[in-house]
């Protein structure tokens, strides 16, 4: 479940982009894209109801382990290549800084 304050989203001037994102990650059906099942909001907090990606973020391993090995790093960017075009050929054009996003393997 990803959690995001709503004062930090205002704060940040993120309201349109989550709104997006919401949008977008509801229309998905990729094994290589997390998947949006459900959200709500409480007085405080936006919820994101979405795909248990057991691992977590690539970023954090990449973080850890400071580069992969090569056939790791293939297989990543395999995964990477086929999200990216599932999202292409649907017309939506994704920007984000790579290791950030979360892929299922």
């Amino acid at each position: 479940m990803k959690v995001l304050n709503k004062r930090t989203v205002i704060e940040r001037d993120d309201v349109k982009s989550i709104q997006t994102e919401k949008s977008i990650l509801m229309k998905l059906s990729s094994p290589f894209l997390v998947k949006l099942y459900s959200s709500f909001q409480t007085k405080d907090k936006l919820y994101f109801v979405m795909d248990y990606i057991n691992g977590g973020e690539l970023f954090h391993h990449l973080q850890a382990e400071r580069s992969f090995a090569p056939a790791r790093a293939r297989f990543y960017t395999a995964e990477i290549i086929l999200g990216l075009e599932y999202l292409h050929k649907r017309g939506i054009i994704y920007r984000f800084v790579l290791p950030s996003l979360y892929f299922k393997s």
